[in-house]
């Protein structure tokens, strides 16, 4: 039995993202002391009289988690201090709010204190978030380090190996090598790095690369191929690091997106202690709004063959935001900006599905789900990822609407009348919003659905080229923000299911029976891009829309003959889907089985 260090009390390096690590709660009272100030990423420096907490999203610590999951009876907070002050930890649950449950004082250079969390007992007696208080008394005190700990535990080896898989992201690559090796005591558990490069510049070309140290480049491993997409990229990952003796548990990052290595270290631990086999998820928080969180584990919505997250649009500054986590929730699945998984899962449950990209992170967390492994998105853990608010208008959506299709299958089949119904609903819906592209996708996606799993066995580069042809041609012009338009706010929502009825019937006409408009005609107001809706813009002939992060509006322009045809495709791919879909979904399901070996994977790789 030993002592294991679960959680480090770590800081940031940049101001911008200090809420996300700690509160200043009180600041000096002394003339010309300071507040806080961090010294390095394990200290900080306090002035006499502030007082700050860790009750934050990267230092509190999740207990609901931890037992729920973890073999873990005794818990402590261990800290090494220097001055006079105290300490004071603190339990908080969604029913029962914030209380103190513990209080040392401490004086003096250097010293190590201990504070054991004690069992909650009734009214309240429910696990949720630990966290701690530090009370400057002297002039000056220094936190040294402060660690979460197990005592007397029993850890099983973990032996990580992460996976990056990138296109043209080396500036993000490097960044990420470098913090993950600079951390010392997470050597101790990620064993290796392994790059799979598919861009066209190659990230051991670039100067960052021949900069780096040698404790860094010799931690890492390099391999080059085409571009298989995200789905051909980290099942190379899990391929190379099967490869390494002793690796247990592999870990998938994504290349446009800067890592919390604690979130590694976690990781790691929460294995070490797992009463079971699970997986292991980070939250994406938004890399241009960092104290926000994006998503932490989504949904297959199978009713209307789409996706949702938890812990959307969710601003971590506020203490109660970072509490509404604490009671343990279970997505389908973590998308792969941060996945890990036990190698002997995907020894059971085989590879990802070559989708080239977008759902192959969905497809296995439910093919985990169904064989009763549970994704565990843990808080605490997480990543700073481009949103994907920018990439609204790419051509992403065909591969999303294409591979739900799969999954549901694989996952949630349903009847050949629903899934009709849902697809029509989804186009009328797009074409209603002037979206032609994504009208394009929705048709395009259902049809090569339709034509069963050999589409996946080609190779990917060919369908990705006909999209990147369709995505340009279809893409609605762009106007420059110099042009001085009125800001307009969209009407709302048409209260009643029947005057939202009544909405969709008289747009669909007008889509019909009115002529388009010419090319003379111009927006003539903005909406913001939250309020680009089918019923904002039901009577829109050319609107232009304010997208995040651009220099440009987005001119939708109404297409009369885009829209009738658009329509009429739909319509044959829904009477055809009417008669195919049993055979096709049968043929996906026995097919999928072998699509998932690593037999097929070497092969398709050409490896």
């Amino acid at each position: 039995m030993t002592d294991l260090v679960l959680q480090r009390v770590v800081f940031p390096s940049a101001p911008d993202v200090a809420p996300l690590y700690y509160r200043i709660l009180d600041r000096a009272s002394a003339a010309g002391s300071c507040a806080a100030a961090i010294v390095d990423r394990r200290s900080m420096l306090l002035g006499r009289g502030a007082r700050i907490d860790s009750n934050t999203y990267f230092n509190s610590f999740f207990e609901a988690y931890w037992r729920r999951h973890c073999t873990l009876d005794r818990l402590v907070l261990r800290l090494r201090l220097s001055g006079r002050g105290t300490v004071r930890l603190w339990r908080a649950s969604a029913a029962c709010g914030a209380g103190d449950v513990a209080s040392v004082d401490f004086h003096g250079e250097n010293q190590a204190i201990e504070v054991e969390a004690p069992v909650p007992r009734p009214p309240c007696g429910e696990f949720g978030t630990l966290f701690f208080e530090l009370l400057a008394r002297s002039e000056s005190v220094t936190l040294l380090a402060a660690d979460w700990v197990a005592l007397d535990v029993n850890p099983a080896p973990v032996k990580l190996v992460a996976g990056y898989c990138t296109f043209d992201r080396e500036e993000f690559v490097l960044n990420n090598l470098k913090a993950l090796a600079d951390d010392d005591e997470l050597a101790g558990y990620l064993t290796r790095t392994i790059v799979v490069d598919q861009g066209t510049r190659k990230v051991q070309d670039h100067a960052g690369f021949h900069a780096l140290p040698d404790h860094i480049a010799d931690r890492a491993s390099f391999f080059q191929q085409a571009n298989f997409g995200g789905a051909g990229g980290f099942t190379r990952c899990i391929l190379e690091a099967k490869r390494l003796a002793g690796t247990t548990h592999v870990l998938l990052l994504d290349d446009d997106a800067t890592v919390e290595p604690e979130s590694v270290f976690r990781t790691a631990t929460f294995f070490a202690l797992a009463k079971e086999e699970f997986a292991v998820g980070g939250a994406m928080l938004d890399l241009l709004q960092p104290t926000r969180m994006y998503e932490a584990g989504g949904f297959l919505i199978p009713w209307r063959t789409g996706v949702g997250g938890r812990g959307r649009d969710l601003p971590l500054e506020s203490p109660e935001n970072v509490l509404s986590l604490a009671e343990p929730q279970y997505a389908h699945y973590n998308a792969w900006w941060f996945f890990a998984c036990p190698l002997s899962v995907v020894d059971r449950l085989g590879l990802p599905l070559p989708f080239f990209i977008r759902c192959d992170d969905l497809e296995y967390g439910c093919r985990l789900m169904r064989a009763g492994v549970r994704t565990v998105s843990l808080p605490g853990l997480g990543v700073w990822h481009q949103p994907f608010y920018l990439k609204k208008r790419g051509w992403l959506d065909y591969y999303s609407r294409r591979n739900v299709l799969v999954a549901v299958a694989l996952h949630f089949p349903r009847s050949r009348l629903s899934l009709a119904a849902a697809f029509l609903g989804i186009l009328v819906y797009r074409l209603l919003m002037l979206d032609y592209f994504k009208a394009w996708a929705v048709c395009q996606g259902m049809d090569d659905y339709l034509l069963g799993p050999s589409l996946l066995k080609e190779n990917p580069q060919r369908v990705h080229k006909r999209v990147l042809e369709v995505h340009r041609s279809l893409s609605p012009e762009l106007l420059p923000k110099t042009a001085s338009l009125p800001l307009v706010a969209g009407p709302p929502m048409p209260a009643s299911p029947l005057r939202r009825l009544c909405a969709v019937v008289g747009a669909l006409l007008r889509q019909l029976l009115r002529p388009s408009p010419g090319p003379q005609a111009v927006a003539d107001h903005v909406l913001t891009d939250n309020d680009e809706h089918w019923y904002t813009l039901r009577n829109a002939d050319v609107v232009a829309i304010d997208v995040p992060a651009s220099d440009s509006y987005v001119v939708l322009r109404r297409d009369r003959k885009r829209f009738l045809g658009f329509l009429f495709r739909g319509l044959r791919t829904a009477i055809r889907l009417l008669f195919v879909h049993g055979r096709v979904a049968r043929e996906w399901r026995a097919e999928a089985k072998q699509l998932v070996q690593p037999q097929f994977w070497r092969e398709y790789l050409g490896m």
